[in-house]
């Protein structure tokens, strides 16, 4: 029988991936997550997600994929007909894509398409309710 103190996730969705300079693209979602229940309301837990992105415009396209490993500390409130929770957490990214900016200097010509390899490595804060 498993201990009812662990805690355990996973989630398959589509998200919606933005950076400082704004829309990376859009792509599906697969993350997990296994912790410990240190109380009965206070868990930690490790965190590992990937999510791939790409977006293809006119003048643009991204194409790539994030990687998060964290560890995160969730409080879930005791109330037994809805039950919040929020987390707080830390962890590390890892960005791995290309970016292809499309230009056309002379209306009616072929555009021009400089490929730029994108590779982060950053640290990161996680918080959500």
């Amino acid at each position: 029988m498993p201990d009812p103190r662990a805690v355990v996730f996973a989630d398959l969705g589509y998200a919606r991936t933005w950076d400082d300079e704004g829309l990376l693209g859009n792509g599906a979602s697969l993350s997990g997550s296994a912790g410990w229940h240190v109380t009965q309301q206070l868990a930690i837990q490790a965190i590992l997600e990937r999510i791939q992105y790409y977006r293809d415009v006119e003048y643009l396209t991204f194409d790539g994929r994030m990687l998060f490993a964290g560890a995160e500390s969730a409080f879930q409130s005791r109330t037994t007909t809805v039950r919040p929770c929020v987390t707080v957490g830390v962890g590390v990214f890892n960005e791995k894509g290309i970016g292809i900016q499309k230009r056309q200097l002379v209306p009616g010509t072929p555009r021009i398409e400089e490929r730029l390899e994108r590779r982060y490595t950053s640290g990161a804060l996680t918080d959500s309710t």
